[in-house]
C-alpha cells in the first residue's frame, strides 16, 4: 500500500515567502486531470488516485490574491493546498516543463473542486488566474516589440 504525505508543512522565509520542509503530494480523488501532467510524470496514477509530489524545499506565496479582492477569496485557509499546487505547476511551466499556463490553471480548478470549492466560486477563481495569464502574456508580447 503507498502513503501520501497530504499534509502541508512550511516554514516561514520572510514576508510573503514559505517553504515546504517536508515534500507534499496533492491527491486528487476520483477526478480527471489534463493527460499532459501524466505523459510528462509529473502527475503520478495510482488505481483511481492521480498525485502530483511537491519536493520539499519548494517556495510558494500561497494565493497571489490582490488586497481588493482578499474579503471575497483568503490568501491562506482550506484552499492553501490548492494554491501551493498551483504555484508548484507555474514553477514548471516557467522552467519549460508545461507546455502551456493553461494545463496549470485547468489543474487548480480541478483542485478547487477537489477541496469542495462550488461551482460559482471555482469559476470565478479560475477565471481571475485566466485573464491574470493573458495580462501576463500580453505585457511579455508587448516588451519583447520594444
Amino acid at each position: 500500500m503507498i502513503t501520501y504525505n497530504t499534509t502541508l508543512k512550511v516554514a516561514f522565509m520572510g514576508r510573503k515567502n514559505f517553504e515546504l520542509v517536508k515534500d507534499f503530494n496533492y491527491v486528487f480523488k476520483d477526478l480527471i486531470i489534463e493527460k499532459d501532467l501524466i505523459i510528462k510524470g509529473i502527475a503520478k496514477e495510482v488505481g483511481n488516485l492521480v498525485y502530483i509530489n511537491i519536493p520539499k524545499g519548494f517556495n510558494t506565496d500561497f494565493g497571489s490574491i490582490p488586497q481588493l479582492f482578499q474579503s471575497l477569496v483568503s490568501p491562506i485557509g482550506s484552499l492553501t493546498k490548492a494554491y501551493v499546487l498551483h504555484d508548484y505547476l507555474l514553477s514548471l511551466y516557467l522552467q519549460g516543463k508545461i507546455s502551456k499556463r493553461k494545463v496549470c490553471d485547468k489543474t487548480f480548478r480541478t483542485a478547487l473542486k477537489n477541496e469542495g470549492v462550488g461551482m460559482v466560486r471555482r469559476s470565478f477563481m479560475y477565471l481571475c488566474v485566466r485573464f491574470y495569464s493573458t495580462y501576463k502574456d500580453f505585457v511579455k508580447k508587448i516588451k519583447e516589440k520594444f
